[in-house]
């Protein structure tokens, strides 16, 4: 007989395998149809040293509760 937590954790695989699959997927026809039609909502390139430094910087303030949105906003507003 199987352990009940051996089960959950067999199911557990098998859905990240199958939402993996899915993001994967979708990531492919993102890319494939960006160089058709180019627009910033299909814009799939990896981050930049600055937006990553935006977002090391806006995760710091929400740390202390300061909060995400505004900082975020202010910053992008200035590249």
């Amino acid at each position: 007989m199987m352990n009940p937590i051996t089960g959950l954790l067999m199911a557990l695989g098998a859905l990240t395998a199958l939402f993996v699959g899915g993001w994967t997927t979708a990531v492919r026809a993102v890319r494939g149809d960006q160089a058709a039609r180019p627009s910033p909502a299909t814009d799939a390139r990896m981050p930049g040293a600055t937006h990553i430094a935006v977002g090391a910087v806006t995760n710091f303030f929400d740390t202390l509760g300061i909060g995400t949105f505004a900082t975020t906003k202010a910053l992008l507003r200035r590249l």
